[in-house]
């Protein structure tokens, strides 16, 4: 019996060193392998969904050149990224963005906002709910943006520059909703429980505008986002919205 402790301690150790240089994990990635994504941009097509995609000024894998082939788009700097694909489904939308990043691995765990297309959430947000829930990748607390006089995909390749993106503009208009006090906005799992417990819900609405309107240096191409109230979902559309005026203290 001894005997056999010993040996089991001994198989112990060596699954626990293994070959992978101490340590458990068989599948990690160096930081630098890593092109972080923070902003999601997602709308409908006729063949599926247009997933968009900005890696945000801090990614550790850095801007990626390229071009666009097969319906994937990427461009920026040294710092920036940006990245669309059509698919029938976001998933394959997420494979062929992968297929065509230049050098990194696509990394989702850090996305810190989803922005859905104005027309794409008159048709349903549920499918962009379910794809979040279903996602090993996305955190439930992510919030969401809808953008209601474009596309999704427009904002996220468009907004910011060189050294800035989208995740830049939403955080700056996230903060400063939250110093004026005259919106919320609502995370994923809060959209979520609202529709299953009341059959609707509110989410942040936002406009993308020439950024050259609001900030000097801006140059004329380039996007920001302004708040637009809240757009109203019921039984999973969106259905009518809450002018920014109007937008204090409102809830479902």
């Amino acid at each position: 019996m001894k005997i056999f402790r010993i040996a089991a301690v001994l198989v112990l150790a060596a699954l626990l060193t293994g070959c992978s240089g101490g340590s458990i994990y068989s599948n990690y990635r160096e930081l630098e392998q890593l092109m972080v994504i923070q902003t999601l941009g997602f709308d409908r097509t006729s063949d599926g969904v247009r997933l968009s995609a900005s890696s945000g000024s801090d990614s550790a894998g850095g801007g990626g050149g390229g071009g666009s082939e097969s319906g994937t788009e990427q461009s920026g700097s040294e710092s920036v990224a940006r990245l669309a694909a059509e698919a029938p489904s976001f998933s394959l939308a997420e494979e062929k963005m992968q297929d065509y990043s230049a050098r990194e691995d696509l990394f989702f765990a850090h996305t810190a906002y989803i922005a859905i297309g104005g027309a794409s959430a008159k048709e349903s947000v549920k499918p962009f709910l379910d794809y979040i829930e279903r996602s090993t990748d996305l955190r439930l607390d992510i919030p969401l943006f809808v953008v209601t006089n474009g596309t999704a995909s427009e904002l996220v390749l468009g907004a910011g520059g060189e050294t800035y993106d989208a995740t830049s503009v939403l955080r700056s208009l996230e903060r400063n909703i939250i110093l004026r006090g005259d919106g919320v906005i609502f995370s994923a799992t809060e959209v979520v429980s609202s529709l299953d417990e009341n059959g609707c819900a509110l989410i942040t609405a936002i406009k993308s505008v020439k950024a050259d309107k609001a900030v000097k240096e801006a140059k004329a191409a380039e996007l920001t986002a302004i708040p637009d109230g809240f757009a109203v979902i019921k039984n999973g559309q969106a259905v009518g919205s809450v002018p920014v005026d109007c937008a204090k203290g409102v809830n479902v």
